[in-house]
């Protein structure tokens, strides 16, 4: 396939699949489900693995798929952290809490976008 017509693809289906992604795993992580209360925040990182598993396979069709595993997996991290502050955090200091947390996870954030090419020309080899 078309680099052009995989990209357009991509960008397709990762603009439908993103939002839902984020807003479903950050909803469910900090939910009051007994399920979730007891799980590592690196458990949900599976399904950040796994969506990236489906977007290095080079298929358009499995694109929005890993998309929305990537960030449900991204927002499950994020739900249970915050969760995790405001209950283990005093009140008088959550604030500062979320906003190293959030601080850290942008740092990540940048420094992963910044090496989106390098990444890419390694996997697409």
């Amino acid at each position: 396939m078309p680099a052009t017509c995989w990209e357009a693809s991509r960008a397709a289906g990762s603009a439908t699949a993103s939002r839902p992604g984020l807003a479903r795993g950050h909803t469910r992580a900090y939910s009051t489900s007994p399920g979730f209360q007891d799980r590592h925040p690196m458990l949900y990182g599976c399904f950040s693995a796994a969506g990236i598993c489906l977007i290095l396979q080079w298929q358009p069709c499995l694109a929005p798929l890993g998309t929305f595993l990537v960030l449900m997996g991204d927002g499950l991290i994020y739900g249970s952290i915050s969760r995790f502050i405001d209950a283990s955090i005093p009140q008088e200091f959550n604030v500062i809490a979320i906003s190293a947390w959030l601080f850290i996870g942008d740092l990540g954030s940048i420094l992963g976008s910044s090496l989106t090419n390098s990444i890419r020309n390694v996997v697409a080899r």
